[in-house]
């Protein structure tokens, strides 16, 4: 006759009760209200020094919102919207041109060629 012993009753729950999330649950599950982010200043690229706090500023954006920028397409779309001057007439042409230039999906070729 096998010896089987019976399992300790669980002093802790292994699962969450039915009904809302714990709130630091709801947070990493995504807000539902509207959260005020810093957004990056427009960089017009008449200052290079400006550019390094325009990327830090992007990368930071990414980072509190990881479910919307899941690859580096949306990254560059996103930075791109905060261009302006010179930059913006850098960027134009490129947004025109079929087929899609690899630029426009590669977040390390579009900060090479902003620093040039």
């Amino acid at each position: 006759m096998p010896n089987f012993l019976l399992a300790p009753a669980q002093p802790y729950l292994i699962s969450y009760p039915p009904g809302p999330w714990p709130p630091y649950q709801q947070y990493y599950a995504g807000q539902q209200g509207h959260v005020d982010e810093a957004k990056p200043d427009k960089f017009t690229g008449w200052d290079p020094l400006k550019l390094h706090p325009f990327i830090i500023s992007c990368i930071m954006a990414f980072d509190s919102r990881p479910h919307k920028f899941v690859t580096n397409g949306p990254w560059v779309s996103y930075a791109a919207s905060y261009l302006s001057d010179i930059t913006m007439l850098w960027w134009q042409p490129i947004l025109v041109v079929y087929p899609e230039p690899l630029i426009c999906g590669d977040w390390g070729e579009f900060v090479d060629q902003l620093n040039i």
